[in-house]
Parts: C-alpha cells; sequence; structure tokens
C-alpha cells in the first residue's frame, strides 16, 4: 500500500497532467479560430477586388490570353479557340451542338495578313471550312487555329483592281485588245528591284560559275554589274534570267512567311528542292546564294499560283493598269492616254542614256517610281517599260516587246514584284 507521502505525489502528477492535456486543447481551439478568421479576411479582400467588366454584356470580361477556355455544352461537345500572335477569332456560337454550323471571323491589326486558318476534330483530322469561314460542328471538340503573318509592305503600294470593259483609245494595249479583263486587287513594288535587295538571296551568273561561255574571254566578269550600266545597291540589278528571278520570288516569300507562288511538278515551292533537279541547272555559291548555272535555260515545268499571297513577277495587265495610274478603275483620261505629256514624261523619267539609282525622280499618281525608265519582265513573255534612252516624241505608257520567258536570258532587263492582295470574307481589320 502507498503512504500519504506517495499518494500525494500521484494526486499532484495527474493534475498536472490533467492541466497540460486542456491547454493543449485551448491552442488547437485558438489556432483554428485564427485560421479561420484568416480566410475570412483573405475572402474578403478577394471579393473586394475591381473585376472588368464588358460594358456591352454587363458580365465579366474575357481576360486576354493566347488560347481561350475551352467552352463546352451538355451534350460534351467543346470548341477551343487557339489565337494567333497577332489578332483573334470569335465564333457566333460558344458553346455549339454538334452538327450545328459555326461562323468564324479573324480580326487582325491592318499591317497583317491571314496565312491560314484551320478547323481539327478531337482525332486531329482537319473540318472543311467554307469561303465565308463556316464549319459544321462535330462530335467532341473542335480546335480552330490559324496562322497570320505580318510582311514587310514597305515599298509596296496597295492598287484597286477593277473590271476594265471599254477599250483604251489605241494598240498595242492589253486593255485595247484583251477587253474585258479583270485586274484584281494587289501589291506592286514602288521601285525596280535593286542590286542591294537582289543579293541578299542572289549571286550573278559567271561570277559564281566561271569558266568560258558563247565566246566571252572572262566569263567571270561577264554578267556581274558594270559601271556603263550602274554599279551600286540601290541600282536596279540586271544580267538576270526569269527562272533566277522565280527563285528569288519565292525566297523572299519564305522568308516573310507567305505562301510562294511558284511550284514545279511535285508542288515543290522550295528552290532548295528544285536545285535537286539536274534539268534546273539551280546552284549556290559559297555563301549559299542562288544562280541558275547556264546562260540560256530552258525545259523547266513551274507553275504559278496567283492566289497564293506570296511574291510573282507582275503580269502585263497589272504592269499598265499600273503605269495608267488606274485605281478601282480607269477614269475618262485614263482610257486617252497613248503617250505623256513632256512635262510628266520628264518629270519621272531620266530618258538620258545614263544609269541611276532608284527613286530620283517624280512618282506617278500611285506612288510608284521609275515605270517608264526601266524595261521590266512580266509573267506573259512581255516586256514593259520605257528605255533608258531618249525617243523624240515617243513618251508612251503602250511601249512592249516580246521575249521567249525561257531563252532570253542575261540582258539589261529589270524586273519588279506584286503580290496579290486578297484576304477571305471572314477577314475584318480593327
Amino acid at each position: 500500500m502507498m503512504n500519504a507521502a506517495e499518494l500525494s505525489k500521484g494526486f499532484i502528477l495527474s493534475a498536472a497532467l490533467l492541466l497540460m492535456s486542456s491547454c493543449s486543447y485551448m491552442q488547437q481551439v485558438a489556432d483554428a479560430g485564427q485560421t479561420t478568421a484568416a480566410k475570412a479576411e483573405a475572402s474578403e479582400k478577394t471579393s473586394a477586388q475591381p473585376v472588368a467588366v464588358n460594358t456591352a454584356t454587363k458580365q465579366p470580361a474575357q481576360q486576354p490570353s493566347a488560347t481561350r477556355p475551352t467552352a463546352s455544352n451538355t451534350a460534351g461537345n467543346a470548341l477551343r479557340i487557339n489565337n494567333p500572335k497577332y489578332g483573334r477569332i470569335t465564333a457566333d456560337k460558344s458553346s455549339p451542338k454538334a452538327g450545328e454550323q459555326v461562323a468564324l471571323t479573324v480580326h487582325l491589326p491592318a499591317d497583317c495578313e491571314l496565312a491560314s486558318l484551320s478547323v481539327a476534330d478531337s482525332k486531329g483530322n482537319l473540318l472543311s471550312v467554307s469561303a465565308d469561314g463556316s464549319f459544321v460542328m462535330p462530335s467532341g471538340t473542335a480546335t480552330v487555329s490559324a496562322q497570320v503573318v505580318k510582311p514587310d509592305n514597305t515599298d509596296m503600294v496597295a492598287v484597286k483592281g477593277a473590271t476594265i470593259e471599254k477599250k483604251v483609245m489605241a494598240s498595242p494595249s492589253i486593255f485595247h485588245d484583251k477587253v474585258p479583263l479583270t485586274v484584281n486587287d494587289y501589291y506592286i513594288c514602288d521601285h525596280p528591284i535593286t542590286q542591294g535587295e537582289w543579293e541578299r538571296y542572289m549571286t550573278y551568273y559567271g561570277v559564281a560559275s566561271k569558266g568560258t561561255e558563247y565566246g566571252q574571254s572572262d566569263a567571270y566578269d561577264a554578267y556581274k554589274p558594270k559601271p556603263e550600266l550602274g554599279i551600286g545597291k540601290d541600282y536596279p540589278v540586271y544580267y538576270v534570267s526569269p527562272m533566277e528571278v522565280i527563285i528569288y520570288c519565292n525566297l523572299m516569300s519564305m522568308a516573310q512567311g507567305l505562301e510562294p507562288c511558284y511550284y514545279d511538278e511535285q508542288h515543290q515551292c522550295d528552290p532548295k528542292e528544285w536545285a535537286k533537279n539536274p534539268a534546273f541547272k539551280i546552284a549556290t555559291d559559297a555563301n549559299g546564294k542562288y544562280y541558275v548555272n547556264d546562260y540560256v535555260f530552258s525545259g523547266f515545268a513551274l507553275d504559278c499560283n496567283e492566289q497564293a499571297n506570296g511574291y510573282r513577277i507582275l503580269s502585263e495587265a497589272e504592269w499598265e493598269y499600273a503605269a495608267r495610274e488606274g485605281n478601282d478603275g480607269f477614269k475618262p483620261e485614263h482610257y486617252k492616254i497613248t503617250t505623256w505629256d513632256r512635262e510628266t514624261y520628264e518629270s519621272t523619267r531620266w530618258a538620258d542614256g545614263e544609269p541611276h539609282p532608284i527613286k530620283q525622280k517624280a512618282p506617278n499618281a500611285l506612288g510608284i517610281y521609275d515605270l517608264m525608265d526601266n524595261q521590266a519582265y512580266t509573267s506573259d513573255g512581255v516586256l514593259r517599260g520605257g528605255q533608258a534612252y531618249p525617243v523624240s516624241n515617243n513618251y508612251t505608257v503602250r511601249a512592249r516587246y516580246t521575249f521567249n520567258i525561257s531563252s532570253d536570258t542575261r540582258n539589261s532587263f529589270g524586273f519588279r514584284l506584286v503580290r496579290t492582295k486578297k484576304q477571305p470574307k471572314y477577314v475584318v481589320y480593327q
């Protein structure tokens, strides 16, 4: 049996343990109370934060993001929109059902263009998108994506096309011989392509290939720019073949994310792939710059997709339409132009037999330089543009000369580029 002292110690120990347990329980209650208060305070702070509201719908505004949240309906269908880097895509239905028609609109900044729009189902199969931007909602998820590019239009002039039904006054003129004739909207380079622009991607035949051709004692120097025709980054390029111009066009398009216009029988657009065909005689120098390794080139099989938004050689109609200063059709005076008056002629071209850099004379009414001072290749096998030498009383927009696109090469002809200006109906500019 415990004596009185031991029994007293036992009571004291039990009381201490009971007191410690009670204190621990009270601390837990206090901690819980503090946690609950903190949560309540945080909730009050969150609810007090301002929320952006769309003033038109009085609903919380959607926060900008590269990808819109998936919208779904009770049937389990979902529409997902991947917005491009530039602009955004909207749909007329936020939560469409399977089988419903969905209309898309692409909103773009003024300096951008839509390169492609695609809609894929949940398995990755591409769906058909109509010309008005609509598609049929599949079962499951539909994902909308777009490729938007920002091309360099620094030196490009936008020209509004038209259908010309009335003949101009005199022939030879494509608007006299082939009306009615439609010219679509296009961009035209405001100057002939310069040697500096050419040498970004291309070199000159002979300079790269060396050797002796057609009796030339030094083919190394035969086809590079010469002092008598002008040398310098701001002088028009010359001694280039139509095939080399086509290569240049596609390289320019690819560099800017545009759809190339020219393609071969295998639908290849990349000149690197064309170079694998020995018949094309395409080569590159040590710096990777392209040229055609032949004085005369024939036998190539390339087609042009004029609906693509890439660069291409302008057509004869596009040249003359711009030379007559057409824009959304011809004004009455445009039909009468056969020759320029001397003041206009001399203010816009040199006609002195000497080479000059680009943009040294006044542009025409559209803002295009040097149209009458440089002969230029066109895609129709016709050279258009005035000669560099003065011709008495020959201030004409009708001067034209035919050439063989497969064999007339290495002459002092230049060229300028155009791009088709065409966007789908469902593209809206902001």
